[in-house]
């Protein structure tokens, strides 16, 4: 009999269909439907752990491959718009493949990219913050002043076209908090 294991997929991020506290996230259901056409219940699978091999919910943290066809699962649905790339340093393994597939797929508007008005939640930085910097098309960022870091948005990930005022997309591939 084989194990198992509850596994939270690192390096990307869905749109939530589970949190209590709010509504069921735009392609939310689309992207777990997508997920068990990938793994339907019984599917064999090979784990690919990165630094940390546990979250703080005891689940293995994984890079999952399909074993039939050696399909990594975390990029096949960063790739075709059912997740975001989402990194959490020290499990960096394949960043640069994940930013780079959903780069293609936003450019492609594939999945939730195409289909939800704002795929990543927009930050906004208080009350009543009406100005959105076109720097930023994916989130809704104000202008400077104040100058803000990553940790004063709530968005990962967001796209960065121009002149980037708020100095988020710190190695310049377009792509703002890493």
């Amino acid at each position: 009999m084989a194990d198992h294991v509850k596994v939270r997929l690192i390096g990307i991020d869905t749109p939530e269909t589970h949190d209590p506290a709010e509504a069921v996230q735009c392609f939310a259901t689309e992207a777990a439907a997508f997920l068990e056409e990938l793994l339907p219940l019984g599917t064999e699978v090979r784990l690919e752990y990165d630094v940390e091999r546990l979250d703080q919910y005891e689940r293995a943290l994984a890079y999952i491959y399909r074993t039939s066809d050696d399909l990594f699962v975390n990029a096949e649905m960063v790739r075709r718009g059912y997740a975001m790339a989402y990194t959490v340093p020290p499990n960096v393994a394949h960043v640069d493949e994940l930013v780079a597939l959903q780069k293609e797929a936003r450019e492609a508007q594939r999945g939730l990219w195409g289909s939800c008005e704002t795929p990543i939640p927009p930050a906004r930085a208080g009350p009543g913050a009406a100005e959105c910097d076109a720097s930023y098309p994916d989130s809704c960022i104000p202008p400077p002043p104040p100058d803000l870091d990553c940790g004063d948005v709530h968005a990962r990930f967001f796209a960065v076209e121009g002149t980037d005022p708020h100095h988020f997309d710190a190695d310049g591939n377009g792509i703002a908090c890493e």
